[in-house]
């Protein structure tokens, strides 16, 4: 007679449950966002963005952090609200390497 091994059964949402935790782990501070919400709508308005990407924005400007984006609309955006930015579709070209301006200053 063949005797079955019990094991527990692989549930999704036990897996979920421990990847959301694991996750929360990776963060200073959890802020609601009921507490920035009055804030960001008023910046929405006023600088004519998305609620979405200003709430980014009203918490990168409390915390004092960076934001680094893909979207150049709204780091210049961000530039526009002074928080720091970085964004790599606007990199200053003045201060990259120039070949012929280092040419030029050698002679």
């Amino acid at each position: 007679m063949l005797q079955l091994e019990r094991r527990p059964r692989w549930h999704p949402c036990r897996s979920a449950i421990t990847r959301l935790e694991q996750c929360l782990g990776l963060a200073d501070s959890l802020i609601p966002e009921r507490t920035l919400a009055p804030e960001t709508l008023a910046a929405a308005a006023r600088h004519q963005h998305s609620v979405y990407d200003m709430m980014y924005a009203v918490l990168a400007r409390r915390s004092a952090a960076t934001v680094i984006t893909a979207d150049r609309t709204f780091a210049l955006r961000l530039r526009d609200m002074e928080i720091e930015t970085y964004c790599p579709l606007l990199v200053d070209l003045s201060t990259v390497h120039n070949p012929e301006e280092k040419r030029r200053t050698r002679r």
